[in-house]
């Protein structure tokens, strides 16, 4: 079985019983904090992502890890089930499908926003709250620095380009003149 598959299938499992308990945001936002721990320590993602460390040594450092940061229970179970099953590899991908499960369920869209230079708070609220009245759902923004669109702002969520920098002006025109 592909590990897209496999990601929607525990992602849509444990979506439904971080639902049930309330836990949706809390076991998001742990498994993405296991993730970042792991990455940032490369003996650490040996243990835990290569298999030539037996279930009983990943899931020691899981258990240490659980205890030292007290996760929630349910993230714990999660960890140690991926372990034991030795599907941990699959975490990012699942992790994944369970925000995208997430955001379905919450009626949230994710834009990046990139700009030439940072935003304002302000600006950045007005640029979230057309593109909520323009969706019908709620934004969560992510800010990126592009020096490549000279100025104005392009917003994306998913497939969908919102573009009004300099840049893409710049290229309609030349487009234009060409034809």
């Amino acid at each position: 079985m592909s590990e897209g598959k496999v990601a929607r299938r525990y992602a849509r499992a444990l979506i439904e019983v971080a639902s049930e308990e309330n836990l949706v945001d809390v076991v998001e936002s742990e498994l993405s904090a296991f993730l970042k721990l792991v990455h940032g320590n490369d003996e650490l993602k040996q243990i835990i992502f290569n298999p030539v460390f037996s279930v009983e040594e990943r899931t020691a450092v899981v258990e240490g890890l659980s205890k030292s940061v007290s996760w929630n229970a349910l993230t714990h179970k999660i960890l140690l089930v991926l372990v034991e099953k030795e599907r941990i590899t699959a975490l990012e991908a699942i992790l994944e499908a369970f925000s995208g499960e997430a955001d379905r369920l919450a009626n949230r869209l994710r834009a990046t926003i990139s700009s030439a230079q940072p935003l304002t708070e302000d600006r950045l609220a007005q640029i979230v709250t057309g593109l909520e009245k323009r969706t019908g759902k709620t934004v969560l923004a992510q800010t990126d620095i592009d020096e490549s669109l000279l100025s104005g702002v392009r917003a994306q969520i998913g497939g969908l380009v919102f573009d009004g920098s300099l840049k893409a002006r710049l290229q309609e025109m030349q487009r234009q003149l060409v034809n």
